[in-house]
């Protein structure tokens, strides 16, 4: 009889090996099991320390292997479909804000002992490399595409520079490169990317609110507003139709914002943002090679329509006006065309289908 087996790694660095003719319909069941104690489970761990991006009394700050209890009616699925989450460290008591992308769901239902979660805290064990192989509550690795690096060094503005006594948020003690400005950051930011709108201040202002916007739309930083109509799209838009200046700029922090982006729910919502911008206008000649290199070595299926609205707004121009409610709600439900029904004085109607060019869309 055919055999077939299957390794199961424990948080204690030990694995069990099994010999079974059903071991992958086992191994799908413990898998099962697994998943469902973390969508039920009120307990996670923390990853690495994290120091709130914000002097705001919402945010978290919390160290590597805290215990952090979500709050009432909360469980580890909302944790693993959402951006933010509100939770207690039970080290400190403090209750605030904190990324999903920190922590680590426990699939447990009561307080794992203090010895297990000690665990965690360890530096370098083999569990650790096990348990978080370039894996994060279910966002894979992905393969090295073009980024903004080489063309940051030219056009970026100087990074401010870090103190030894700062606290390594998780993304930079991941990465290793703190200071770059070209990757995802859940930090607003106080000046613009571009060095050549630093001295402009009332554009350079712009800057700043539009990439607050973009923060708030992607979930990487906590508002109590819900994420309702085109109110961030217009901050986000509406600048650079009218500054033709500021689109580099918004294109720089869109594409930051989708380099080395963990959070699956926030990097959806960025691309979201890339296929209206494409949409609306283009960008300067030395920064379409970056953005058309970038749209072309990437995965995500909303890339490559997002290059082919771009080069469609490369020859028919760009919008007037930042993108309709309704299409902003189109591209949120993953559907590029609106269907749109006109009713006639002969009491007939027909289905049309609207496809958003600059020709099609007003105000």
């Amino acid at each position: 009889m055919f055999t077939q087996t299957f390794s199961l790694s424990t948080v204690r660095g030990e694995e069990f090996t099994f010999q079974s003719p059903n071991a992958e319909d086992i191994r799908d069941l413990v898998v099962y099991f697994l998943e469902g104690l973390k969508k039920r489970s009120k307990f996670v761990i923390t990853l690495q320390d994290y120091k709130a991006p914000g002097e705001g009394s919402s945010f978290l700050n919390f160290q590597k292997g805290d215990l952090i209890i979500l709050e009432d009616e909360s469980t580890g699925e909302t944790v693993l479909n959402s951006g933010w989450y509100v939770g207690t460290c039970e080290r400190t008591g403090e209750k605030g804000d904190f990324p999903a992308e920190t922590v680590y769901v426990l699939p447990s239902l009561t307080k794992p002992p203090n010895d297990i979660l000690a665990l965690f805290s360890m530096e370098g064990t083999e569990n650790s490399r096990r348990l978080y192989p370039q894996q994060m509550n279910g966002v894979d690795s992905r393969d090295k595409p073009h980024t903004l690096l080489e063309y940051a060094i030219d056009h970026f503005r100087t990074p401010p520079k870090r103190t030894m006594s700062k606290t390594l948020t998780l993304t930079s003690a991941r990465r290793g490169h703190t200071d770059e400005l070209w990757h995802h950051s859940r930090d607003p930011i106080k000046q613009p990317l571009l060095k050549k709108l630093v001295s402009k201040e009332e554009l350079a202002e712009e800057a700043c609110f539009a990439f607050n916007a973009i923060l708030k739309y992607m979930g990487d930083l906590p508002t109590k507003r819900p994420r309702i109509g085109n109110e961030y799209t217009d901050l986000i838009f509406d600048g650079p139709l009218k500054n033709e200046i500021l689109r580099d700029e918004i294109y720089c922090q869109i594409m930051k914002q989708l380099t080395d982006n963990r959070n699956r729910l926030s990097e959806e919502r960025g691309w979201e943002l890339m296929w209206l911008g494409t949409g609306l206008f283009t960008c300067s000649q030395s920064l379409l090679k970056e953005l058309t290199l970038f749209l072309r070595t990437r995965r995500h299926p909303i890339s490559q329509d997002s290059l082919q609205r771009l080069q469609k707004t490369l020859r028919n121009g760009q919008r007037k006006y930042p993108p309709h409610q309704v299409e902003v709600e189109a591209i949120q439900h993953k559907t590029t065309q609106i269907f749109h029904k006109v009713y006639f004085p002969d009491d007939t109607d027909e289905v049309h289908i609207l496809f958003f060019i600059s020709s099609i869309i007003y105000r």
